[in-house]
């Protein structure tokens, strides 16, 4: 292994530091990823070079910290802030949701990268995890591994969809699997029907069919999946998410519902957080070697139809799983996971 591999910190301290720097800039973990990775995860030159390229005058009260020889962090200096947006006057709570393909066809580093996943969503403390692409053998893993969960699965066999609950937070209610009648992937629309405190939820998750070639099927399910959508009662707000293995030219302008509004755009349409299946940044897969092309698709999206009145309001949308495993150097999917933040009132 090279110097260079060896100077890259371990993952939980990759992880403290990326928290550090969202806390200190108040931006979020995809920022502090592209620049700490660019700078050998040297904290206070991330810090600097980001206050630098984004200074307003207005910034105060940022709090801003020094990792000491032992790996904890130690307060240097304090500069002032006006205009924070994240006012601790703010009453309500945060529901946190994930879904994340956790490319299980894949059996290099199969179990390190699922468990890797486990302690991700963990980590984030989510409430609601879809994850696509699961097998038996990584389904007893998930269920050993995150056992605070109520496991919920689309199928038994093959590959297939899990919806994850945390038990102390989210209420179960009910589920239903709808098959898709023109797949040839197996694919299908888990719905799982919970309350958050006293708001009720419909969520779906699902993994439309794959590749270039079956773009036809691939639309007529996610028509399907919108029509379930629409078809919930307006009390419940409802989520639809997971690799929906779209691509842009596929979404033309008004071709979603007018009550159907896509997470991504909803959340700033933020660049560095577009792209969930990025073969220019995550290189778990190859891709056509002697060519410089890598291609890069917003597969993975979170769409929400909310309740009326509205009960829960986007927050957040951001990226996960951009640390590489160690020494194995490969990430725990081919997909990055996608972390949105809801407020509700309970």
């Amino acid at each position: 292994m090279s110097e260079e591999l060896e100077d890259i910190p371990s993952a939980d301290t990759c992880q403290k530091l990326c928290e550090q720097f969202a806390e200190i800039t108040e931006t979020d973990t995809i920022w502090a990823q592209i620049y700490l990775q660019e700078r050998n995860w040297n904290l206070q030159s991330a810090i600097s070079d980001y206050f630098e390229k984004n200074a307003t005058g207005s910034q105060k009260n940022i709090k801003v910290f020094q990792l000491s020889d032992s790996g904890d962090s130690s307060k240097v200096c304090v500069f002032s802030a006006e205009n924070n947006s994240h006012s601790s006057n703010n009453v309500k709570h945060t529901l946190k949701f994930i879904t994340w393909n956790s490319d299980g066809l894949d059996e290099k580093n199969q179990l390190l990268r699922i468990r890797r996943i486990c302690k991700i969503i963990k980590c984030e403390d989510a409430d609601i995890v879809f994850l696509q692409e699961v097998i038996p053998k990584t389904l007893d893993e998930i269920v050993k591994h995150l056992p605070e969960y109520k496991c919920i699965p689309g199928n038994n066999v093959e590959y297939f969809t899990v919806t994850l609950l945390k038990k102390n937070t989210v209420s179960y209610i009910d589920h239903d699997i709808h098959e898709y009648p023109n797949t040839r992937m197996g694919r299908n629309l888990l719905q799982v029907d919970v309350k958050i405190g006293k708001i009720p939820i419909t969520l779906f998750n699902t993994h439309l069919e794959s590749t270039g070639e079956a773009s036809q099927e691939r639309m007529q399910q996610l028509r399907t999946a919108f029509d379930k959508m629409l078809e919930v009662s307006s009390e419940k707000a409802v989520i639809l998410a997971g690799d929906l293995n779209l691509r842009d030219k596929e979404m033309p302008p008004h071709s979603i519902p007018t009550a159907i509004e896509d997470m991504w755009v909803i959340c700033g349409s933020r660049k560095e957080c577009a792209y969930t299946w990025d073969m220019t940044r995550n290189d778990n897969l190859t891709f056509n070697s002697g060519s410089r092309y890598k291609p890069r698709f917003r597969f993975d999206r979170v769409y929400i139809r909310q309740s009326s009145p509205s009960t829960v309001e986007p927050e957040y949308f951001g990226l996960i799983g951009l640390e590489r495993l160690l020494p194995h150097r490969c990430f725990p999917s081919d997909h990055w996971g996608i972390l949105s933040k809801f407020q509700y009132q309970k």
